[in-house]
């Protein structure tokens, strides 16, 4: 995917740790932004069937900016240097499809490894249930995206 296939000479791109339905939308809004320029991607997919057997969760190959894909658990330090998160801009977390109820706290500790590796990355998590907002002011991740929030956060805006 892309044109650049090396993470290591990234810099200022995003990382996004784990892969569901949402990250091809994820990847195509990120580089189609205008005002953000040329934006680079790094994926890190720690289930590599879960992903090939989604191939509607792949971003498109055409479009500026690289797409390169990491395979490993992106809690692991050397799976987040492998995909230069000490150079990233940004990393978003999304909830792993494969943990069930337990994606949160998942997401949660890759959070750590993430502010641990660049505490001056820009962190937003994707979190699936509010009840674990609470845990997460312990955490150095800037941003909270509650799946079960938006709905009725949308629809009283609306209003």
């Amino acid at each position: 995917m892309g044109v650049e296939r090396d993470p290591s000479r990234l810099s200022g791109h995003v990382v996004v740790c784990n892969v569901n339905d949402k990250v091809c939308a994820i990847v195509d809004q990120l580089r189609n932004d205008p005002l953000a320029g040329v934006v680079d991607v790094v994926l890190i997919v720690q289930d590599a069937k879960l992903w090939s057997s989604n191939p509607s969760w792949h971003p498109s190959e055409s479009g500026d900016g690289a797409v390169l894909t990491v395979f490993g658990c992106p809690a692991e330090n050397d799976v987040l240097r492998r995909a230069s998160i000490s150079r990233a801009r940004a990393a978003i977390i999304l909830a792993d499809p494969a943990h069930g109820a337990l994606a949160d706290a998942r997401s949660a500790l890759i959070g750590i490894s993430i502010e641990r590796e660049n505490p001056q990355v820009h962190t937003v998590m994707e979190l699936l249930l509010s009840v674990n907002r609470s845990h997460l002011r312990a955490t150095a991740v800037d941003e909270v995206v509650c799946v079960g929030e938006l709905s009725e956060k949308l629809l009283s805006q609306s209003v």
